[in-house]
């Protein structure tokens, strides 16, 4: 059939005409008058002088608080200084004299500081740990301390270790931060873009930051009941696995948020083929299920072993070089989920 080729490209180049169609170009600049040349040189020169950012205080900015009296004050001041120089036992003793002096609708937030300075005594033990080399054995700590004292001041300490070990533990597949938020642009007509989006598969980024979970964007997948092209939705690529990594991590961590409890199950695929996003007409499903599970209405942060014996059977079965990570949808429900964080763990 000469037909077949020209039929499965189709849905390419309908996109890419659509948007070169559809979204305008850039205005070009004007030329310079003769007179103006050195003034616009200087010009395009500061322009292209990296800006400077004013310099941040490493130290959190004090909550305000009311107090009774001017002792009791002074006694937060000190405490919350002494804090973040990780003095814990000193600034114990100063929030103490702070707490009998503060006002009664204030008082939670000067025992917090106090039960941090209690956290940030077993945080020295991780910090020992990590000088160590022992990272696996620290990042479980931490975590335990996540969750007695994330709420507290120790917060600003728990968030340094965390990137500290994680940069040694962790291999970030994605985190979308460097994507285009398109085709979700308002440079794109609307009609337009939900053509382009069944086309490409529905690929398309978030930078609410109620729909990310670290950073600044995350992706944003949308299935849809009626495929141009018919057929199940087959859902989004949201990573690329090298082979080569899988000798080297053992674990896979996605972070996928249901913001309803409507929403289907969530499948997520190995996919050998090349496609990427793009349905391709007539060509078979290559993806094989790895895992599937009904979201809750929330953040959920799923761990895959890589190593398990049923994921092994897989790349025995379809051995490649880079396999694209799938997301679907079961039974498909018209409803957005985020993807978010996608990294690998050492073992």
């Amino acid at each position: 059939m000469i037909r077949a080729p020209f039929l499965q490209l189709a849905p390419v180049f309908a996109a890419f005409l659509l948007v070169a169609i559809f979204v305008p170009p850039s205005a070009a600049a004007e030329p310079s008058s003769f007179g103006a040349v050195a003034q616009d040189e200087e010009s395009e020169k500061k322009e292209k002088e990296p800006a400077k950012e004013e310099p941040k205080s490493a130290i959190p900015e004090a909550p305000t608080l009311e107090f009774s009296d001017d002792a009791a004050r002074a006694a937060f001041t000190k405490g919350w200084s002494v804090f973040h120089d990780s003095n814990w036992a000193e600034a114990e003793e100063s929030f103490k004299l702070a707490l009998g002096g503060v006002s009664k609708d204030d008082r939670s937030e000067v025992q917090s500081c106090l039960d941090a300075c209690k956290g940030g005594e077993k945080l020295d033990d991780v910090v020992v740990l990590t000088g160590k080399g022992k990272w696996r054995k620290a990042y479980a700590n931490l975590n335990k301390l996540y969750k007695k004292y994330e709420e507290t001041p120790l917060y600003f300490f728990l968030e340094i270790q965390r990137m500290e070990i994680e940069g040694k533990l962790f291999h970030i597949l994605e985190d979308y931060e460097k994507k285009t938020l398109t085709p979700d642009s308002n440079d794109v007509p609307g009609d337009v873009r939900k053509l382009i989006e069944q086309i490409t598969g529905g690929q398309r980024y978030s930078n609410d930051p109620e729909f990310v979970r670290e950073g600044k964007q995350s992706l944003v997948f949308k299935p849809r009941k009626q495929q141009l092209f018919g057929g199940q939705d087959p859902g989004v690529v949201f990573a690329k696995l090298d082979a080569e990594l899988l000798a080297e991590y053992r674990w896979l961590h996605v972070s996928i948020l249901a913001p309803t409890p409507k929403t289907g199950e969530i499948a997520l695929l190995f996919d050998t083929a090349e496609r990427a996003n793009i349905r391709v007409i007539g060509q078979g499903d290559t993806a094989i299920e790895f895992h599937r599970a009904k979201p809750r209405a929330r953040w959920n942060d799923i761990r895959i072993d890589l190593r398990s014996k049923s994921i092994r059977k897989i790349f025995a079965k379809q051995p490649a070089d880079v396999y694209n990570l799938r997301i679907r949808m079961y039974p498909t429900v018209e409803h957005s989920v985020y993807v978010d964080r996608v990294r690998l763990e050492k073992e």
